[in-house]
């Protein structure tokens, strides 16, 4: 599975819950790499998407937009 990353996080729902969300990274082999429903990236997680940034990002459905402006405005 050398074509794909994943990249965790968390986020905070009510009541005071964390739920663990993943982000996927595919590299194609035209050479070009997709992220699957974006989060909240850290740093490191960041600097590793800049060496290889998607050109393309994917929401597949509401729940999984939350961080795809910010994904946008970064890539």
């Amino acid at each position: 599975m050398q074509n794909l990353t994943f990249f965790t996080s968390n986020i905070a729902l009510p009541g005071n819950c964390q739920m663990a969300v993943r982000s996927t990274q595919i590299k194609l082999k035209t050479g070009e790499n997709i992220l699957i429903s974006p989060i909240r990236f850290n740093e490191s997680q960041l600097n590793e998407l800049k060496q290889n940034p998607p050109e393309i990002l994917i929401a597949p459905n509401c729940f999984h937009h939350l961080y795809f402006k910010k994904a946008a405005e970064i890539f």
